[in-house]
């Protein structure tokens, strides 16, 4: 079993407690380290913020027509 893991995205070597879990990965690890995963992730959240938060409008915007539209006596 393998005790460290070197990082895709600093170069470092680092132990695998320092990587997040991914069941599609080949050793069941992700590539980058969760130091430089947060980094990627909040530099994303920055970059598409406007883009997020349209995609959670539309969402709850179709939530409400649902709701609307559901017939909750024939199901309970």
């Amino acid at each position: 079993m393998m005790t460290t893991k070197l990082c895709s995205k600093c170069g470092e070597e680092k132990p695998v407690t320092d990587y997040y879990r991914q069941k599609g990965g080949k050793d069941g690890l992700r590539a980058a380290c969760k130091k430089c995963f947060i980094k990627a992730n909040t530099e994303y959240r920055a970059r598409s913020s406007d883009k997020l938060r349209m995609g959670s409008k539309e969402y709850f915007r179709n939530l409400k027509k649902v709701k609307a539209t559901y017939d909750y006596e024939t199901v309970h």
